[in-house]
């Protein structure tokens, strides 16, 4: 039988660890930020390494998840890249505002595996391509960064 550890990410997104003392923590020595380790909507553990009995794990474990596995809502560090990228995206002078909107929406869903990733695929490529330079390149780091990995298999063959 296992369980999972309860991790402790910083605000902005930085793992600090999984399992041990969670209150050893408080605050984020690489940004200052402070550090949760339960989902701020249901107060849910935020899911860390799974551990086995009996199984030695010597693997480095530092996965931060967008999403709270209990409840669905998206944890503050997603929340603020979600909103930088919004601002971003609405920066743009080339896309139309309903093109605006529907880049804003594949790159959410980007960031998650579902039935309509694929599609959501085509939109993001489609817009960020004819988006101005600067979002292009920002759409890009975007995706390389936090696409799942069906996302990143379809933008990058």
């Amino acid at each position: 039988m296992g369980y999972y550890e309860t991790s402790i990410i910083c605000t902005a997104g930085h793992f600090i660890s999984s399992g041990g003392n969670i209150q050893a923590n408080k605050f984020c020595r690489g940004c200052g930020a402070p550090t949760i380790n339960v989902c701020q909507n249901c107060n849910t553990p935020i899911r860390g390494r799974y551990v086995m009995d009996g199984v030695l794990d010597l693997t480095n474990y530092s996965y931060v998840p967008s999403y709270c596995h209990e409840c669905g809502t998206p944890y503050p560090w997603t929340e603020k890249l979600l909103e930088k990228t919004r601002k971003l995206i609405f920066l743009d002078d080339v896309l139309t505002e309903q093109e605006k909107l529907d880049l804003f929406d594949s790159a959410k869903n980007i960031m998650i595996e579902s039935e309509s990733t694929s599609v959501d695929v085509s939109i993001f490529k489609r817009l960020s391509n004819k988006a101005s330079d600067f979002l292009k390149d920002a759409m890009y780091k975007f995706a390389v960064d936090v696409a799942s990995e069906t996302a990143k298999k379809l933008l990058f063959p």
